[in-house]
């Protein structure tokens, strides 16, 4: 999530303030990155979201901004700035479609803290895209009813707990001696407790997976299976790991060879790891065109086919 800054320094056109996943992942070219604040604000993981981190019947938890009753309660995060020429050619409509559905907004000052950047002499006036509490996004809850939403939610981009953990380990990388962010790092120990107590269920009961869940219920099932061999809960999986689940689980009557060029295969980023979001996105579209095969054959020998 993010918020979009015009500056008057001559040298510089928009800003842009991440306090959400921009903090920690961004796709566009910066001149330069400061980390602050802006006050009268706080910042929870109540906005609901079934594209990026969830989908629909199982909607993610994500950040969002709302005004404080609390004029010095701080939202710390990342001012970017961005040129005049690439936030008018590209960044101003992805923008306006990723954060003006739900959202009202503000004009206020962002504080620079960053000792390590070049200060920046004029005030910065930021304009928040502040969540709406009358929007269907927001869905409030206590600690452990959002921690129940986003240990279980997976969208397009990833799970909810990648977008979580790094949000605030992130947060927690720019905060000043004194400054906490208490409802975001309550979230994140309730969600690593809660983890840790359903990864002990996620046991497979057979030798062998039999992959034939129907489409709905296939993405949490491949969400359980790289759970069991996720041993220290960093939400990757080397390919040792992948290895001995295709040979002791999944049952690939496979070489060890092409078993390292499935890994390979399904190892998009290169980092020699495979995501959360790698291997279920990979094996759905397995599932997918092994189920499309069969009913194809199927079909030729005039057969009907039954759900």
């Amino acid at each position: 999530m993010g918020a979009v800054v015009n500056i008057s320094l001559p040298v510089m056109g928009v800003w842009m303030f991440g306090y959400g996943s921009l903090i920690w992942k961004i796709d566009f070219p910066t001149i330069r990155r400061v980390t602050g604040y802006v006050s009268g604000y706080h910042r929870t993981m109540e906005w609901a979201d079934e594209v990026h981190r969830g989908v629909p019947g199982q909607q993610s938890r994500t950040a969002a901004i709302f005004r404080s009753e609390d004029p010095t309660e701080r939202v710390w995060g990342v001012a970017y700035e961005i040129s005049q020429d690439y936030w008018d050619r590209v960044l101003e409509e992805k923008v306006g479609y990723r954060e003006r559905g739900g959202y009202n907004t503000d004009d206020v000052e962002f504080h620079q803290f960053d000792a390590n950047a070049t200060t920046v002499k004029d005030k910065i006036i930021v304009t928040l895209f502040l969540g709406d509490k009358s929007s269907p996004n927001y869905k409030p809850g206590t600690i452990d009813e959002l921690a129940h939403h986003i240990v279980r939610a997976i969208g397009a981009s990833g799970t909810n707990l990648e977008y979580l953990y790094q949000t605030a380990e992130s947060v927690r990388m720019i905060l000043p001696p004194g400054e906490t962010d208490k409802h975001l790092f309550d979230l994140e120990a309730a969600c690593k407790a809660l983890e840790m107590k359903e990864k002990q269920k996620y046991t497979l009961k057979t030798e062998t997976v039999h992959l034939d869940e129907k489409y709905e219920n296939r993405r949490e099932m491949l969400l359980k299976i790289f759970k069991t061999v996720d041993k220290n809960m960093d939400r990757q999986m080397g390919l040792p790991e992948f290895q001995n689940l295709a040979i002791n689980k999944l049952n690939l009557n496979e070489s060890m060879e092409s078993i390292k060029e499935k890994f390979n295969a399904i190892d998009v980023d290169k980092n020699g790891k495979l995501s959360t979001r790698e291997f279920i996105e990979y094996f759905l579209a397995e599932l997918q065109e092994e189920e499309k095969e069969f009913k194809d054959e199927y079909a030729k020998f005039g057969s009907h086919m039954t759900n």
